[in-house]
């Protein structure tokens, strides 16, 4: 099954939340389905990479911090990743998207 999971933060970005959907990719991957995590950008992080299996699309909204974001950069985020899922809707088809919290995340989804 393809799965995409939308979340501001993915490891070494944030803290809680991006270290649960970075366990809930593992064990999905593990468990035999393609998961793509889009996610916002940091300085010196690749903007598309696979790490254990797990396709991580960063960008093109940026973070300035790695432990927290200004409400500006998650507008940013909104809309840089809004553009990113529709495109990738068209050749990834997920079977099922994941988004963590409502703003910024739950907003991307809905689109």
């Amino acid at each position: 099954m393809r799965l995409l999971i939308i979340n501001s933060e993915f490891p070494p970005v944030g803290a809680g939340a991006g270290n649960a959907s970075a366990h809930l990719a593992r064990r999905l991957v593990s468990a035999g389905n393609e998961v793509v995590v889009v996610t916002a950008g940091y300085r010196g992080l690749a903007k598309d990479e696979t790490v254990d299996g797990i396709r991580i699309l960063r960008g093109p909204a940026y973070r300035k911090r790695v432990d927290r974001s200004t409400a500006l950069e998650q507008v940013r985020f909104m809309i840089g990743a809004t553009l990113r899922c529709l495109t990738l809707v068209g050749s990834f088809r997920p079977a099922a998207v994941l988004a963590f919290f409502g703003l910024p995340s739950g907003a991307v989804a809905w689109c």
